[in-house]
């Protein structure tokens, strides 16, 4: 469960308790023994509570924030709970924010270990956590080959990611996605179409603020993938897509945040490049 939602559970359950111990107290015709003993009891169990939560929040913000703070974080977590494996991925991140892809790597190998071993132990079972797992490892060392411009072995580690079973729809989009985007760095526009039409078919079968999301990721994409592979029309009709979502990332995210995280079109380009396809076309 998510700091946010354990919060909000604790506001709630606080509101109640506030509301339950007013009435006490009111019954009791503010009694002070009732008042006093409610009292010590907020303050032993409410306000530690409250205190945690601030201090876990300032905890992730700075992980968040700060790679080597978190380096160091993960790598007292990983000395002391050998099974929270996890959190070698957690500190490869935090080794790629660092700009250390090499350490990332490393950790890559030493998640794909436990991961192994994890499996030998389970060989029997099923287990679609671990299946997800493997997902994930596969589709961060691809985003680090991505990083170092080792496109092939990017395009391999997604083929790894994709074939994993149990894939949820989201994870399915986002390799897609990289797995697009590598192809047009090596020059294969037709490939990265393929990939780019099947998060087409994928995004119906999300729900709305989802569906925009990744919508606009791919309308941005498959323009640049259709331009590159001569097709003027189709990459017009992509571009006019993509400035029907503007105001939508405009919404969401800001849009310059949302278009130059596709690293493929600017915003200040739109209009300008709208006409250039039109007269190509």
């Amino acid at each position: 469960m998510s700091i946010t939602r354990i919060r909000s559970l604790i506001y709630l359950i606080t509101t109640i308790l506030t509301i339950y111990f007013g009435a006490l107290i009111v019954r009791s015709g503010f009694d002070g023994t009732t008042i006093l003993v409610l009292g010590i009891w907020w303050s032993i169990v409410i306000v530690p509570m409250f205190a945690y939560l601030v201090v876990v929040a300032r905890r992730n913000r700075r992980l968040a924030s700060d790679a080597n703070f978190a380096i160091d974080y993960y790598t007292r977590k990983l000395s002391k709970a050998k099974n929270l494996w996890i959190h070698y991925i957690d500190r490869a991140l935090a080794y790629q924010a660092s700009g250390n892809t090499d350490a990332a790597f490393v950790d890559c190998d030493a998640f794909e270990e436990r991961l192994r071993l994890e499996r030998q132990k389970n060989a029997k079972s099923n287990d679609e956590n671990l299946a997800i797992k493997h997902m994930l490892l596969h589709q961060y060392r691809a985003s680090l080959y991505v990083d170092i411009g080792d496109y092939q072995a990017a395009i391999a580690e997604c083929d790894t990611a994709l074939a994993t079973r149990h894939l949820p729809l989201t994870s399915q989009c986002e390799v897609l996605e990289m797995r697009a985007w590598c192809y047009l760095e090596i020059g294969d526009a037709q490939s990265a179409i393929i990939d780019l039409s099947q998060i087409e078919v994928l995004i119906n079968k999300f729900e709305l603020g989802q569906q925009q999301y990744f919508a606009q990721r791919m309308v941005m994409l498959k323009s640049l993938a259709s331009y590159k592979a001569g097709n003027m029309g189709g990459a017009l009709t992509y571009w006019q897509k993509s400035l029907w979502y503007a105001p939508v990332l405009e919404r969401a995210n800001g849009i310059r945040d949302a278009v130059d995280s596709t690293e493929c079109w600017q915003y200040d380009a739109m209009l300008d490049m709208n006409e250039r396809l039109k007269t190509l076309s």
